[in-house]
């Protein structure tokens, strides 16, 4: 399942950005459509609660721009493993890495607004 609002943010603005890489293991589905089929069958929100990024790179200089841009600002290191490559974006821009989170992501999202 993916994050859903709790509390007194539910109703606010709340956004998942999802990078598909085939960087960790070759796990990731071959094509763009059947990565889109799956998320939709794990109920991946649609925009603009959700948005699902095309397969791409999410290490070293051929990352994708925005991948990079929030690595910048939080000076993250390339994710070793799929499930560890997180960011929170504030409502004011802010960027925090978010990778070590664990179970406690959804309180430093709620924690965010």
């Amino acid at each position: 399942m993916f994050y859903t609002p709790r509390g007194a943010h539910r109703f606010t603005a709340t956004a998942i950005l999802a990078f598909p890489s085939g960087e960790f293991g070759g796990q990731e589905l071959a094509t763009d459509k059947e990565i889109a089929e799956f998320a939709e069958s794990k109920d991946f929100p649609k925009p603009p609660r959700g948005f699902l990024f095309t397969k791409g790179k999410v290490n070293g200089d051929d990352a994708r721009s925005a991948w990079k841009f929030m690595k910048e600002q939080t000076g993250a290191a390339d994710p070793g493993w799929n499930f560890k490559g997180k960011f929170l974006v504030a409502p004011d821009g802010t960027v925090s890495d978010a990778a070590n989170e664990g179970d406690s992501l959804a309180t430093a999202i709620d924690e965010l607004m």
